[in-house]
């Protein structure tokens, strides 16, 4: 949902951010920022193998999908500008493989020994951190 939202919005903007660089570099750091925070909240979270809320959890990844570079990129540089009615199926089609490439890693990380996964939160992390640093270049170099 998350990245159907995202991708959504940066198709209807496209244009205005292209056009736009302090748009562009802003959009960018405010992904960048969010990225970080979350790269260092997840790097102090104990791994536990019990779940939290689920709406806690639902509600964090919403928004980390929500600001999730990728999304602008699919949006603004990998859907064709003024595909109007075709957007939705270009839209749909990331979604689609979005949400499989997401079921396989959660797959993927539920086949994993505990003793592998427990170090999941800090690889996570530093990917998430990894990340922020190439959007927060992104937006300072003007790309």
């Amino acid at each position: 949902m998350g990245y159907v939202l995202a991708v959504s919005f940066f198709v209807a903007v496209a244009d205005r951010i292209q056009a736009n660089a302090i748009a562009s570099a802003t959009v960018k750091l405010l992904a960048a920022g969010w990225l970080l925070y979350s790269a260092v909240r997840l790097w102090g979270t104990p791994f536990l193998t019990t779940a939290k809320s689920v709406r806690q959890l639902f509600v964090r990844v919403l928004l980390t999908t929500l600001v999730n570079p990728k999304a602008m990129l699919v949006g603004t540089v990998l859907i064709p500008s003024g595909a109007d009615i075709q957007a939705s199926v270009w839209v749909a089609a990331y979604a689609a493989m979005s949400t499989l490439a997401g079921l396989g890693w959660v797959f993927f990380g539920g086949c994993l020994p505990l003793g592998v996964r427990r170090h999941s939160y800090k690889l996570a992390s530093v990917i998430l951190g990894g990340f922020s640093m190439a959007a927060a270049a992104s937006a300072i170099s003007g790309q």
